[in-house]
Parts: C-alpha cells; sequence; structure tokens
C-alpha cells in the first residue's frame, strides 16, 4: 500500500479498499504497513523539529482511533489485521506499536518496537521492553 504524507483520510480509504479487496481473494490475515494513516514521518522532506511536532500530532493511545478503525475494519471484513507500528501514547512516553486484532474486533497483542533506529531516539521515542504487551 503507497502511503501519502500526511493525506490522513486518503489513507485511510486506502486502506479500506485494499482490505476488501483482499477479503475477496479470501485473505485470512491483511499486514498494513507501518505508519499508515501518516505515511513514515521518517521519511518525509521535513526537519526534526516539524517532525516532533506533527509525530506528537499523531500520537494516541491504544484503543484509540486508529486502533479502533482497525478493529471495525477486522470485523467488517472478518479476517486478522497486523497494522504495522503506529505512535502511541503511553504515560509519558511515546512508542511504535504495532497490534493484531481478531475478526471478533479483539486486540490479541501489541509490540512496541525494542530496537529503535538513532532517528526515533533523536524524536523521543520509547524502546519496548517485551515482544508481547497484552
Amino acid at each position: 500500500m503507497k502511503v501519502k504524507f500526511p493525506a490522513k483520510k486518503q489513507n485511510l480509504e486506502r486502506a479500506k479498499k485494499l482490505i476488501k479487496q483482499a477479503k475477496e481473494k479470501n485473505a485470512k490475515l491483511i499486514i498494513i504497513p507501518s505508519l499508515f494513516p501518516v505515511s513514515s514521518l521518517f521519511e518525509a522532506k521535513i526537519n526534526d523539529r516539524k517532525i516532533k511536532g506533527f509525530l506528537k500530532s499523531v500520537t494516541e493511545k491504544i484503543p484509540g482511533s486508529t486502533s479502533d478503525l482497525i478493529v471495525n475494519l477486522a470485523m467488517d471484513s472478518g479476517v486478522h489485521i497486523l497494522s504495522g507500528p503506529i505512535p502511541e501514547q503511553a504515560g509519558p512516553k511515546t512508542f511504535m506499536t504495532s497490534v493484531i486484532i481478531s475478526p471478533q474486533g479483539e486486540i490479541l497483542t501489541k509490540y512496541r518496537k525494542i530496537v529503535l533506529s538513532e532517528k526515533e531516539i533523536e524524536l523521543g521515542l520509547s524502546s519496548g521492553q517485551r515482544v508481547c504487551e497484552s
């Protein structure tokens, strides 16, 4: 899935369409790319200060609006969905968190990225501590 920065609405509509197509082809598991709603912050051609501000504006709790959307997509399509990392706010920390959603809409587990790039650390992201965070 090609995503555009920072076209959240367009990216979400594209994800919905592609998930529907995958379901029509009998997919059992759909994998959504990293930062699918907003594209890769780290590839955007803007300075770090603006990236930090944008990152802060799109960070949310899980469950939250993006994970709720993924839950609804999983239930509507009847498939498991693995979402690539989205920025998650948990207390004072921000993580890059992937979630696995069941066809019944349950968040089965989440994974907070453990090994961060130098750029991610500079932007204030925190490392997860375990492979599975429930």
